[in-house]
């Protein structure tokens, strides 16, 4: 008996842990001087304890569906989740950096798979001369579901940033 009664306490205790994970979606494409190039992508989930970094290095190419929680701490809060993008464009190195809005977290991992975040096709040599991006989307992608990436600098405040636009 006792031991029922101790495995009802915890299901009623672990229940709100257990969907605690939020999926995400995002794409986009990279090109130097119209060819395909590698970019190394980070993804940090900004953790109140510590940070959760992925590394994928890319062939050009950006398909890629994560997810993260924050178990114990905050189990119902959105991630905050910054992606990062460096590159080397025939000698101009530079790095690009968006966040992925609550909007595109989602607690099921099929319903982050049909609304990814795009950022399009990006021309890096384009960065390297105007300092801004300038994305290309397809005439299927949604508007809703298209974002631009920032450049990132020195003066760059990410966390503050991210305040802002959440």
């Amino acid at each position: 008996m006792r031991l029922l009664v101790e495995l009802l306490l915890g299901l009623v205790f672990l229940t709100p842990f257990a969907d605690a994970w939020l999926y995400y979606r995002v794409k986009g494409k990279f090109t130097c001087f119209g060819k395909p190039t590698d970019v190394n992508i980070k993804i940090i989930e900004h953790d109140p304890n510590n940070n959760d970094v992925i590394e994928l290095s890319d062939d050009s190419t950006l398909d890629y569906t994560g997810a993260d929680e924050d178990f114990l701490f905050y189990p119902h809060d959105n991630l905050e989740l910054s992606i990062h993008v460096t590159f080397d464009c025939r000698g101009c190195k530079g790095e690009l950096y968006q966040y992925i809005y609550h909007a595109f977290q989602f607690e099921e991992e099929e319903q982050a798979s049909a609304n990814p975040m795009i950022f399009g096709s990006v021309e890096l040599s384009h960065v390297c001369k105007f300092g801004r991006v300038v994305s290309w989307y397809t005439r299927h992608d949604k508007d809703r579901l298209k974002k631009k990436w920032f450049v990132r600098n020195k003066e760059t405040n990410i966390r503050d940033h991210f305040k802002v636009i959440n």
